[in-house]
């Protein structure tokens, strides 16, 4: 349907019971999903819309962190961080159980659009927390490029002393794995 006016859209809209409204946004994204599956990124924002505003909230949250790693790539901070927030929110207030490589992309990718935007402390703590899980998963690449960017964001950090304890903490960890470029890295953020 098409309608001349935003107001006749909305009106039209708001009269649908809630439970109908749902199961028509899933639809238009199981739709979406099935025309389009070779070219499923041109469409991230908006899969992740409708299954925002249907029961299937778990592949809102996906869709969602696709959107904002998608905007990040693109140099869309802010709108990276805007799907990175919500994706969180989501997932938290929904209770969705994450499997560890997409909690840890959806932190990763939520401080890389906050640092782009100039909030270093939600920077500092998403690449904080992408960094536990990393290394509580044994996910050493995730790890690596945590640590990478938390000594880019140290580096910023008000408070020297943190700043270096953490310097430090992360040179002793490059070692253990044996990598000299994330040593490299943050020895030159330190310097």
């Amino acid at each position: 349907y098409i309608f001349k006016h935003a107001l006749t859209r909305e009106v039209a809209y708001e009269s649908l019971l809630k439970q109908r409204r749902r199961e028509i946004h899933g639809r238009i994204a199981q739709a979406i999903e099935q025309l389009d599956a070779g070219r499923l990124e041109e469409h991230y924002e908006v899969l992740a819309h409708h299954y925002g505003r249907s029961d299937n909230t778990p592949k809102a949250v996906d869709y969602l962190i696709l959107a904002g790693e998608k905007s990040n790539k693109h140099g869309a901070a802010q709108a990276a961080y805007g799907f990175f927030q919500k994706a969180l929110e989501v997932s938290a207030s929904k209770n969705i159980e994450l499997d560890a490589e997409t909690e840890m992309r959806m932190h990763l990718g939520s401080a890389m659009a906050s640092e782009q935007i100039g909030a270093i402390g939600p920077a500092e703590e998403g690449y904080r927390k992408a960094y536990e899980l990393s290394r509580h998963h044994k996910m050493i690449n995730y790890e690596k490029e945590s640590l990478r960017y938390l000594s880019g964001v140290m580096w910023m950090w008000p408070e020297k002393a943190e700043a270096e304890h953490f310097f430090e903490e992360g040179i002793s960890r490059a070692r253990e794995m044996k990598d000299k470029e994330v040593e490299g890295w943050i020895l030159g953020f330190m310097g």
